[in-house]
């Protein structure tokens, strides 16, 4: 069984390999925040409340909380997918979780971006 955190046998299978790479490209989201609280936790064993408590630990940051919560959700989609392989076929745990409001910014370019 897969762990969020890692792979319990004796070599990463490329397709989980090449899955963490991909999560932890885009500003190290896996390393930096999901890790730190769901590292350990099976990923057959993950609920809303792990993914509520991801959430709410990053309420300061809404956008942040917002795009960790979608590349978990994200994670535990993959890993149903060839029949349940890492994660028992069922209902994602991070669907239904109301997503924080966030405040669009404003960014003009500069004389030198306009060159």
């Amino acid at each position: 069984m897969i762990a969020i955190g890692g792979w319990d046998g004796p070599q990463v299978p490329y397709d989980v390999a090449h899955v963490l790479k991909f999560f932890a490209q885009g500003g190290d989201r896996l390393d930096a925040y999901i890790l730190p609280l769901l590292g350990n936790v099976p990923m057959a064993d993950v609920s809303q409340a792990d993914a509520v408590r991801l959430h709410e630990s990053l309420r300061k940051t809404p956008t942040q909380a917002n795009r960790i919560l979608a590349a978990l959700s994200s994670l535990v989609g993959w890993s149903m997918k060839g029949n349940g392989r890492y994660r028992p076929i069922g209902p994602n745990p991070c669907v239904g979780i109301e997503k924080f409001d966030e405040q669009p910014r404003s960014r003009y370019l500069t004389a030198d971006e306009y060159a």
